[in-house]
């Protein structure tokens, strides 16, 4: 079984994401920063941030069955503090913002 997930999205305009789970690491040590890559291609524009948080549902949304657990996952809606959403994801496929 290969345990590194790969997901990719080309927003258009040479705006791409590719995104590189190491699930076998996450388990080990439920760090989420050594287990998960981003790579972006050309630069994102404020247009493509609906966008990327759809997809990105979906990609945490396998994260979590993967891992057969609960997965934290912050995004950023904009530059201010108060632009932030803390969401969890579950392996049956539900989300939720997380309460502060």
């Amino acid at each position: 079984m290969n345990d590194i997930l790969t997901f990719q999205c080309d927003f258009g305009g040479g705006v791409s994401v590719t995104i590189h789970f190491d699930v076998s690491q996450y388990l080990k040590s439920r760090n989420q920063v050594q287990a998960q890559k981003i790579e972006w291609a050309g630069k994102p524009a404020r247009e493509i941030i609906p966008r990327y948080i759809e997809w990105i549902h979906t990609v945490n949304a396998e994260i979590a069955k993967a891992i057969n657990g609960k997965f934290l996952y912050i995004v950023q809606r904009g530059p201010k503090p108060t632009d932030w959403e803390r969401w969890v994801y579950y392996p049956d496929g539900k989300r939720e913002i997380a309460c502060e």
